[in-house]
């Protein structure tokens, strides 16, 4: 993969330098993990070793673009947007608060509001699966 990326930019490949290293591991992130991009770095620096060439692996913005990476790579999970008040603005149209069901419902989303519930402290994941013991309901408020 350096191979065809130094040989499609026009770089060289051994000895290398910072910026096509920083580039190519910029590249590589969008399809390849962490752990293998670590792999080719690795390959990379074994190349140079053979063939007595320095290796820039001591370079400060080097480190600092794979630690960026790895954070990048890490697959943390997608967080959910909050709820602003805007969007409780939009949705107050369409909530009947004369009704008991709708009163209910906006009750709901205003002390999940206010009180910064995650959805998973204020609503049960299924209806049969509701522990009053565990899971918020009218008693505990």
């Amino acid at each position: 993969q350096f191979l065809y990326f130094c040989l499609q930019f026009k770089r060289p490949v051994c000895p290398t330098d910072r910026d096509t290293l920083m580039a190519f591991a910029r590249l590589e992130s969008l399809t390849i993990s962490y752990g293998t991009l670590k792999n080719i770095f690795s390959s990379i620096r074994f190349l140079h070793q053979a063939k007595n060439q320095n290796f820039p692996d001591d370079d400060w913005q080097l480190e600092s673009t794979l630690k960026a990476l790895k954070r990048e790579l890490s697959g943390a999970p997608l967080q959910t947007l909050p709820i602003t008040p805007e969007i409780l603005l939009k949705m107050y149209i369409f909530v009947d608060i004369e009704a008991p069901k709708g009163l209910a419902d906006w009750t709901a989303f205003l002390t999940s509001f206010y009180c910064m519930l995650r959805k998973g402290s204020a609503v049960p994941k299924a209806l049969d699966k509701f522990d009053p013991e565990k899971d918020l309901s009218r008693k505990k408020l």
